[in-house]
């Protein structure tokens, strides 16, 4: 996952952090990034389903969920940083949110 957010992988960086910031503003989009979340993690939850043939189909789902949901905060939040005028490496925003959820499960 860090090395596809990596700026360093990313010639539209810049370009993300405006939508970020517009997802963070709209509530609309909030509501179509979530349909869009929906199908994500359905094709997941597919490709985990064929990789991991012999786990329960609710961990399965469970795998799926999470993992969108560490994106989506990650998103989130990077967001609301860029609207506060913060440029965090989006990387790092994923660190932290995947810091966040091993102290919350922990």
């Amino acid at each position: 996952m860090e090395a596809v957010m990596g700026p360093e992988n990313d010639p539209e960086l810049e370009e993300h952090r405006r939508v970020a910031r517009l997802l963070t503003r709209e509530p609309e989009l909030q509501a179509l990034a979530a349909s869009q979340e929906r199908v994500l993690t359905t094709h997941l939850r597919a490709r985990l389903t064929e990789q991991l043939p012999s786990h329960d189909p609710m961990a399965v789902l469970l795998i799926a969920e999470v993992a969108v949901a560490v994106w989506r905060t990650c998103w989130e939040r990077w967001g609301e940083l860029a609207v506060e005028g913060e440029m965090e490496d989006p990387v790092q925003s994923y660190r932290r949110c995947r810091e966040q959820l091993r102290a919350v499960v922990s």
